[in-house]
């Protein structure tokens, strides 16, 4: 399968770009499913299902940090159980009009057997593809507890390649990677026969304490595991995932983490996503969520007159030329047309070489390092970065 499309997406239109994933942008059960189809998403994923069904989260499951658009959360596999996903709430969910992936998280000591088993249930219930989730109770595809939990590449590589015994649909792979796994995690993905690798999961341990009270203002109540962030906090992280894996593998990307506006999707296409996953925004905004990515998206695509397909993974050669250019003498210019002296880059600068005046800023060459730190706090885009 090439990056460009599946069985389940079609790549090249903007409306289809866009997979709302998990319970927290609508996919708890199949009603929230058929009211997220409203926003005219690619897919949605279902939350994770078991073979036993969750014993729930008895607290709240969610802290919302609105100055900052990032959860604080914590989010166990679906309270339903598989035969109540199979029976009942898929064929809801398919009534939305959108392709449904079913998420399947092994939550017992036979992780692969229970992946085989749920893997036909689910597609024999109606669902278009399934994604194999990397995060949740052990033994899942995680090894260890709490903070030493860490993505097995050799489970991994086990559920992959039960799921892909069991069904002919798309397998979508999950990862949750730490950068020493990342290579082996792929190969497993794809030894295992994986159609695409779906980056990243939340971002673990997480806390946010209520400092009059000193309590945490979420926390888990099950298991050892501490609560989980998401949202805008990890979007670069997430974005810095996907370029990763697009240099070393050739399977489609569905790219996640922290996408809130059309400009964060936009940046996972650069760094060569096929889809994006959206979880949090939809969370926040319900369906029209999506409605704005789509119409931010395909007017980005016409302004810049570039098609997706000329946009995925454009970043590498961008990255390229960006390292390139730093291996030059650098030096940093003041656009005096545009500049207005306001010195908000004067304090800023670690070196103290740029000097304030009436009406622009003065930056010393001998003393500049140039970090580009100043380029970027500059509000009116005066300063730029160029070779000496």
């Amino acid at each position: 399968m090439t990056r460009s499309a599946t069985s389940w997406y079609n790549g090249t239109n903007p409306a289809k770009i866009l997979c709302s994933a998990h319970w927290s942008s609508g996919g708890i059960n199949g009603a929230a499913i058929k009211r997220m189809a409203l926003g005219g998403p690619g897919a949605i994923v279902t939350k994770s299902i078991g073979i036993r069904p969750s014993p729930g989260q008895r607290m709240s499951l969610s802290y919302w940090a609105p100055n900052k658009k990032s959860l604080v959360l914590t989010d166990l596999w679906s309270t339903y159980s598989i035969e109540d996903w199979c029976g009942r709430e898929i064929g809801i969910a398919r009534e939305g009009g959108v392709p449904v992936i079913a998420s399947l998280q092994a939550v017992t000591n036979t992780p692969a057997e229970d992946t085989f088993q749920m893997a036909g249930m689910v597609v024999d219930a109606g669902a278009d593809a399934i994604e194999l989730s990397a995060f949740g109770a052990s033994p899942n595809a995680i090894t260890g507890s709490g903070i030493g939990a860490v993505q097995d590449p050799r489970r991994t590589f086990q559920i992959v390649r039960a799921a892909r015994a069991a069904v002919k649909v798309p397998i979508i792979a999950k990862l949750s990677p730490e950068p020493s796994n990342l290579l082996s995690l792929i190969e497993a993905c794809e030894a295992g026969g994986a159609d695409a690798i779906a980056s990243r999961d939340s971002i673990f341990p997480a806390i946010a304490f209520d400092i009059h009270t000193r309590r945490p203002k979420v926390a888990r109540t099950f298991g050892t595991w501490m609560p989980e962030v998401a949202g805008r906090a990890i979007h670069e992280n997430a974005v810095g995932y996907v370029l990763e894996i697009f240099k070393r593998s050739r399977l489609p990307i569905i790219g996640i983490g922290g996408v809130m506006i059309w400009e964060d999707a936009v940046e996972m296409i650069i760094a060569g996503a096929t889809a994006v996953g959206i979880c949090t925004a939809p969370m926040i905004e319900g369906p029209q969520g999506v409605h704005k990515m789509v119409a931010g998206l395909t007017r980005y695509l016409k302004e810049q007159h570039v098609t997706l397909e000329e946009l995925r993974g454009s970043g590498l050669e961008g990255l390229c030329q960006v390292n390139a250019m730093a291996e030059q003498p650098l030096h940093v210019l003041v656009d005096r047309a545009t500049c207005n002296g306001c010195g908000l880059c004067v304090p800023v600068c670690p070196v103290q070489a740029i000097s304030q005046s009436d009406d622009s800023v003065q930056i010393s060459d001998e003393l500049c390092i140039a970090c580009a730190f100043c380029v970027h706090h500059c509000a009116r885009e005066a300063l730029s970065l160029a070779a000496a």
